[in-house]
């Protein structure tokens, strides 16, 4: 017996040399809950942590055993089951330098992420979808949060998703045009399970593996009113609201005033239970800050601008407060962040009004239609 188990670990560990970081974690999300039964609660939660941080991080499963200073094998039984006294049969317990391995890991890596996460700014906003994450989180309830594009809500969900609760908040993008199939295929591959099943066997691992101190925060919804049928849209709705109602773990519903429409319309039909059971609904600006965009320029160097500010760049004169006003209202955020980019570039290094205004002008002169170089 004993044997088998090693030519098992040594064909496994062959093949996970030329596997993708997720594939080389050979293990399921709710089969890691079933096999590791016999632990602590800590240390199925510890086993379930650094499961669920590695593969949102793209971390491989012998990188991680690398990190937590562990050897392969002895990891790879733990997380299967199997690591059992020959004689008996009976499980070993997890080795303590290998808990306190797995606990450093996940504090340094969470601690790393949050550090060199230098391009995101916490904005206003971003604490408004920040406080949703933590309503949900901590009610265990869906938060249904609303808002237009380029506000910095994607960023602001994928920051709280990678630096908060331990790798236990994945977050989810709703991708357009693949039917029921390809949305239970994306929550399944988001929590840590194959997608390679029966639609209703799919379900049903979801609901193992998901736990009531888990968050899933699920963006883009509007993206299934857009491209699916009704029918489709309102079915995968009902599956998120059959999960909720049978883990208990939080959820943000995350999408623009589109989902807000079609939510609202079907409050008291299709959709009542799941409207229902979400307390908090929160309504995000209809476009970016005063205070999002002062915090962006703040993080750049850059103070507000007066509003009577002028700045002369060659012969053309701009006033950078309305160049930021029109930008907000018409095109978002990214193209307030972009020209700061491209004003770096110019000041080789350093933002300024002037490279700033260089750039919006650069930039801006790009929607020109320009003449055909045959006249």
């Amino acid at each position: 017996m004993e044997n088998q188990i090693q030519t098992q670990e040594q064909l496994a560990e062959h093949k996970a040399k030329s596997l993708t970081p997720r594939a080389s974690w050979n293990y399921s999300l709710d089969q890691i809950r079933r096999d590791t039964e016999t632990y602590t609660d800590e240390e199925k939660q510890l086993l379930v942590d650094c499961f669920l941080f590695c593969i949102q991080e793209n971390i491989a499963f012998r990188d991680f055993c690398e990190k937590i200073h562990y050897d392969y094998t002895t990891v790879g039984r733990i997380y299967r089951g199997a690591y059992l006294n020959p004689t008996t049969g009976k499980a070993y317990g997890i080795p303590a330098n290998m808990l306190k391995g797995m606990r450093d890991f996940l504090e340094t890596e969470r601690r790393r992420l949050v550090l060199g996460t230098t391009e995101f700014v916490e904005t206003p906003t971003a604490k408004r979808i920040f406080t949703a994450c933590d309503l949900a989180r901590e009610s265990g309830t869906p938060v249904f949060l609303w808002g237009p594009s380029h506000i910095g809500k994607t960023f602001a969900l994928t920051q709280y998703s990678r630096t908060h609760n331990h790798g236990r908040s994945p977050y989810i993008r709703i991708r357009p045009a693949r039917g029921i199939n390809g949305f239970l295929e994306t929550l399944a591959v988001a929590v840590g399970i194959s997608p390679n099943d029966r639609r209703d066997a799919i379900i049903a691992r979801i609901k193992k593996a998901v736990k009531s101190n888990m968050l899933m925060i699920l963006d883009e919804l509007h993206q299934l009113s857009l491209t699916s049928s009704k029918y489709t849209y309102f079915q995968a709705l009902e599956i998120l609201r059959e999960i909720y109602d049978e883990t208990g773990c939080g959820m943000v519903l995350c999408g623009t005033e589109l989902f807000e429409t079609s939510v609202m319309q079907e409050r008291n039909g299709v959709l009542e239970q799941l409207y229902r059971r979400g307390v908090h609904k929160i309504k995000l600006p209809p476009q970016p800050t005063r205070g999002d965009v002062a915090a962006v320029l703040k993080a750049n160097g850059l103070d507000f601008p007066d509003r009577d500010m002028t700045v002369q760049v060659k012969r053309v004169s701009e006033q950078p407060y309305e160049i930021l006003r029109a930008l907000a209202r018409d095109d978002g955020l990214k193209s307030i962040t972009e020209r700061i980019r491209y004003a770096r570039k110019l000041g080789k290094g350093v933002v300024s009004w002037q490279s700033f205004v260089a750039a919006n002008l650069y930039i801006s002169a790009q929607r020109v239609a320009t003449k055909s170089d045959w006249e």
